[in-house]
């Protein structure tokens, strides 16, 4: 029979076989995580603010040099994940890389969808102008 000790003592259960795993994932895509948010906002701003130029018909060049520093600094955050990816290869099916690298997507469609309407405009303008 079992004491009163033993049955108060809290029950240790054996870990998960992919909680190593998953932690790895978690603490490998901390920082792109945490710039994700501030990225998907600025990015969404600017394409608003670019939206509105266009549909004015204006253009401003400092919106293209902001959406070339947004799109150098996600592409420079997915190729070191890419990099980190590659000495962990165990991890690339994981369910939060998988979701990281899609939004790393989504983030960079936006900003060539921003950078297209951008330099039509300014390249509509410099048509434009009188020479």
């Amino acid at each position: 029979m079992l004491d009163q000790e033993t049955l108060d003592r809290p029950r240790r259960r054996a870990p998960r076989a992919d909680l190593a795993q998953t932690r790895a994932a978690k603490s490998l895509l901390l920082p792109v995580v945490r710039q994700l948010p501030n990225w998907q906002l600025q990015v969404a701003s600017l394409r608003a603010v670019v939206n509105r130029a266009a549909l004015r018909g204006q253009s401003d060049l400092s919106n293209i040099a902001n959406i070339e520093r947004l799109d150098g600094l996600v592409a420079a955050a997915r190729s070191d994940l890419e990099l980190k990816l590659s000495e962990h290869p165990e991890l690339c099916s994981n369910g939060r890389v998988l979701d990281v690298r899609r939004a790393l997507d989504q983030l960079a469609i936006t900003i060539s969808r921003a950078r297209f309407l951008a330099s039509e405009r300014s390249l509509s303008d410099a048509a434009n102008q009188p020479k």
